[in-house]
């Protein structure tokens, strides 16, 4: 396994870790060094059929998912509209106003 290629998976695992955690502050300082580490994986000797990098693939996937059911429980708990902030073509959409916290979990 390549050097960028364990570096990606260390950074995957704590990019779940702060994920579980609810650490927003911890997922927030990861994305420079995921930036970066992406960067260096473009340049890298590393095949994209390469098995390894597919996991990973399916790892990054995974942990997308965990924070958006993240993002969707802060926006509850706050009071807001679960739905997300943006619309179909990526723009950003206002959120509706707050309601009150009765009956959302």
């Amino acid at each position: 396994m390549s050097d960028v290629v364990r570096d990606l998976s260390d950074l995957l695992d704590r990019e779940r870790a702060a994920a579980l955690r609810a650490d927003v502050e911890a997922l927030e300082a990861l994305q420079d060094d995921k930036r970066a580490l992406l960067e260096r994986a473009r340049g890298a000797d590393v095949s994209a059929n390469d098995p390894a990098l597919v996991r990973l693939a399916a790892t990054a996937r995974a942990n997308i998912a965990l924070i958006r059911q993240l993002a969707t429980l802060q926006r509850a708990l706050l009071g807001l509209d679960a739905s997300g902030g943006y619309g179909a073509h990526g723009e950003e959409v206002a959120p509706h106003a707050p309601r009150l916290a009765r009956g959302v979990l």
